[in-house]
């Protein structure tokens, strides 16, 4: 326990079996050890004492989940923001009950079959081949109220601003309290009380 140093470079400050700051040449290797560390580097801070453990980066680093400084704030509670300003972030906070928050300007999420993005007036596409247009197999809903939900050429329900609602099937049936209309049968069309 104690300071050491040495003419060839390894130094101990601290206890060499609990807390300490060591290097050691030999094992090329920088140890150290705290039971609470802080370090406070004017944009970037760690900390373990505060909500098990914290770390914050930006020019203003944020004390909280809650802040609105630009920058990346996480702790051990398992709050996180990563912040650009008030319409641009994303932000999970545990609090009394989760909620995660995303606001972004224009939004892309991409996976192999499914595709939700802001452009375009918005879009969501879902498929084995992600549909682009509204005669492709899957679903795809426009931001401008068109639509269609196909599973292939001749099996769709579609709504377009030039075709209108247009629904293509090998059977078909519709049935209310009041009405039933089939395909099967020959064809069934029945209304009544």
């Amino acid at each position: 326990s104690g300071v050491f140093l040495s003419g060839s470079g390894d130094f101990l400050a601290g206890n060499h079996a609990g807390n300490k700051i060591q290097f050691n040449k030999e094992a090329n290797a920088i140890v150290m050890k705290s039971n609470a560390f802080s370090l406070d580097a004017t944009t970037i801070v760690i900390d373990s004492s505060v909500n098990d453990g914290k770390i914050a980066l930006g020019a203003s680093p944020n004390t909280s989940v809650a802040g609105t400084s630009a920058g990346v704030y996480m702790d051990g509670t398992g709050d996180f923001l990563a912040y650009g300003n008030a319409t641009n972030y994303i932000k999970f906070d545990v609090g009394g009950s989760p909620v995660l928050n995303i606001k972004a300007s224009t939004f892309d999420l991409l996976t192999s079959t499914q595709h939700i993005s802001s452009s375009n007036g918005g879009t969501i596409a879902m498929g084995p081949t992600i549909p682009t247009t509204l005669t492709d197999a899957g679903v795809f809903l426009s931001g401008s109220g068109e639509f269609n939900l196909q599973k292939d050429s001749n099996e769709y329900f579609r709504y377009t601003k030039t075709g209108g609602l247009d629904i293509s099937a090998a059977n078909f049936d519709l049935l209310t309290s009041t009405q039933h209309i089939s395909s099967s049968v020959g064809g069934v069309i029945a209304m009544g009380p």
